[in-house]
């Protein structure tokens, strides 16, 4: 979103980004546009960050600063009622979420997220699809994918493209596969190393966690 508003060639820019997998992308994307907005080339920049949680308060952020304050003085009341409204939540309390039944689905098709990734990473899922197939159901987002257990579709671990990692296992996985990869200490990321020894450590990990 950064690198798509700052082209020089666009007098106004539009993007949308929606994060239904994981916070933390759209606040390292916060983190990134306040940095780029406190810099002199960003003059007539406007952005208009808005983060919505089921449940929660709406949080409006406006960058850069300067212009934020300008907005907060004119629409004072206007934004005190929005920020005082309660974020609708998605069916029984889950995250919103594509398809039926409550389930997160695809944000990318499997194959423009496979064609985007490593090597590695791609080996990886590949290898836990034919290991696993019909157990687990693979959900793919712009920046991340996740392994998820059916029938209870619980997150088993989590593929960062841009860290090109394993992270965010389910603490049976992570203990299986710290043990398999004899490590001490159970590290909260693992780098894929793309070797066939680290994705069989993977898929046994993610396979013992089954029997738990």
């Amino acid at each position: 979103m950064a690198r798509e508003i700052s082209h020089k060639n666009l007098p106004y820019g539009y993007a949308l980004e929606f994060y239904d997998e994981d916070q933390g992308e759209a606040k390292e994307l916060v983190r990134r546009l306040q940095r780029w907005t406190s810099r002199e080339n960003s003059d007539h920049l406007r952005v208009v960050v808005v983060v919505c949680i089921g449940g929660s308060r709406p949080m409006l952020m406006f960058l850069p600063a300067a212009w934020e304050e300008r907005i907060r003085l004119r629409f004072r009341a206007e934004l005190e009622r929005i920020e005082g409204l309660t974020c609708a939540r998605s069916g029984a309390g889950t995250p919103r979420t594509a398809g039926t039944g409550g389930r997160r689905g695809n944000r990318v098709t499997k194959e423009d997220f496979l064609s985007s990734c490593s090597n590695e990473a791609r080996a990886l899922i590949e290898a836990v699809e034919q290991r696993f197939g019909g157990q687990v159901r693979l959900v793919f987002g712009g920046k991340t994918m996740t392994v998820n257990r059916e029938p209870r579709d619980s997150k088993l671990l989590k593929i960062e493209k841009a860290s090109d990692s394993v992270c965010e296992l389910d603490p049976a996985v992570s203990d299986e596969l710290a043990a398999l990869l004899h490590l001490s200490v159970r590290p909260t990321s693992y780098r894929i190393d793309g070797t066939r020894a680290f994705r069989e450590a993977v898929t046994t990990a993610v396979g013992r966690a089954f029997d738990k």
